[in-house]
């Protein structure tokens, strides 16, 4: 029925904006007739107007999600064509992304060839957390982003300046290199470019992970195994 809604729609504007045959516009009598067909139409079927924004929606939530999932500055985890991807928004300073990092690395470890971690570096709890995603951000030159991250998620009480570079050091990260690439403007950039695709998802807090498409808002470890399974199931069948 929506094919059919859209089609009528289509339509009425190929007829309203293109020439006829004699290349004579429509007059406004034709127009108004094409345009009583579609109120007709949705007189007679309002549901198409729920079904009309409802493929909107969904349509730009895959748009979303391929904004989400394509950035090639984040750094990720997996195979690139996974057929499960897993994207994680978190903070440094934060007790539930605490929580959440062992989940993380055990559904990779789990699922070496199937599954794939992206992970947006999502500061926002004050200025030590953005330092730390700095520094997160600059490890990746140095490809030793991932034991750093470790290090950042395990650490306990104060994150300072001087916390950070102790454990860059302990994560094999060379920190003066690390403190110059802090300071160029395209990390900056990222971070802020990852808080604009995560206003656009109405994401304010932390944690938060898109699985397949399908949202987790906080950490709730059996929401997260449910979904994660979901969707290595589908992935089966496909």
């Amino acid at each position: 029925m929506l094919r059919t809604f859209l089609g009528v729609l289509a339509l009425s504007a190929a007829f309203m904006l293109a020439p006829t045959a004699s290349a004579q516009p429509m007059t406004a009598a034709e127009k108004d007739e094409v345009r009583a067909i579609v109120r007709e139409v949705l007189r007679t079927n309002p549901e198409l107007v729920e079904e009309a924004l409802n493929e909107l929606e969904r349509r730009r939530e895959a748009a979303r999600r391929l904004k989400i999932e394509g950035d090639a500055r984040d750094f990720s985890d997996g195979p690139r064509n996974a057929p499960v991807t897993i994207v994680e928004f978190f903070d440094y300073r934060c007790p539930y992304c605490h929580a959440a990092m062992d989940w993380v690395f055990e559904a990779r470890r789990r699922n070496p060839q199937t599954v794939r971690v992206i992970f947006k570096e999502f500061p926002v709890l004050g200025e030590a957390s953005v330092e730390a995603s700095q520094a997160a951000v600059a490890s990746i030159r140095q490809g030793r982003y991932l034991p750093f991250h470790r290090a950042l998620m395990s650490h306990r009480g104060q994150l300072d300046t001087a916390q950070i570079d102790a454990l860059a050091r302990r994560s094999g990260i060379d920190v003066t290199r690390m403190r110059r690439d802090m300071s160029e403007t395209a990390i900056l950039d990222h971070l802020q470019a990852n808080h604009a695709v995560a206003a656009e998802s109405k994401i304010d807090g932390t944690p938060a992970m898109l699985i397949n498409g399908a949202w987790i808002r906080g950490w709730d470890r059996e929401r997260a195994d449910r979904t994660l399974n979901d969707a290595l199931r589908n992935a089966r069948k496909r």
